[in-house]
């Protein structure tokens, strides 16, 4: 009897023991098990966390749109102009001067009360006191007291619409918005 016990711890002892490997030979199939459940677990948790993440973020932004009047005028006031814009480009095409002229005017004076978060009626030739209070460059103030002005010549008189001073209007309208948008 106790010659079967210790042929029986013995063999417990052998089959517990685990030698020091001095090489590091080939991984085994359940190490490679446990690497991709690792990479499985990772994922797990932090794919949930990112859309979280978004989530928030997003879920902020509509908050601040639903209350913040001037962070709405902000973030809308480029998608607006540059629809103006394209229909200002659809006017010089037809050759239809006085639409151009207003759609021009629409696009600079929304952009400006936008940007401002002033009325529109309020945006007119005489805007160039808030402008010099807000830091906008005195060489950009009279530029969009010269569109202004051209706009207004040309959407109250009976004046024939010369096709160079419609593109000549349009480029600087481009670039007069473009500018307002770094320095405002």
């Amino acid at each position: 009897m106790e010659d079967n016990q210790i042929a029986h711890t013995s063999e417990r002892f052998q089959k517990n023991i685990r030698y020091i490997k001095t090489e590091l030979g080939a991984i085994s199939t359940v190490e490679k098990q446990y690497s991709k459940y690792r990479i499985g677990w990772v994922l797990g948790y932090l794919i949930p966390l990112c859309l979280l993440l978004i989530f928030y973020i997003v879920r902020k932004r509509q908050l601040l749109l639903q209350t913040d009047l001037k962070f709405l005028r902000n973030t809308r006031a480029k998608k607006r102009s540059r629809s103006f814009m394209l229909n200002a480009k659809k006017a010089i095409d037809t050759k239809n001067g006085r639409q151009f002229y207003q759609e021009i005017n629409n696009a600079l004076s929304n952009y400006l009360a936008d940007r401002l978060n002033v009325p529109v009626a309020r945006v007119t030739s005489g805007i160039t006191h808030t402008l010099k209070e807000k830091g906008v460059a005195p060489v950009l103030i009279k530029e969009i007291d010269v569109l202004f002005q051209s706009i207004e010549m040309s959407l109250f008189s009976s004046a024939e619409f010369n096709d160079t001073q419609i593109q000549s209007d349009f480029e600087k309208a481009k670039r007069v918005i473009k500018q307002l948008k770094r320095e405002l």
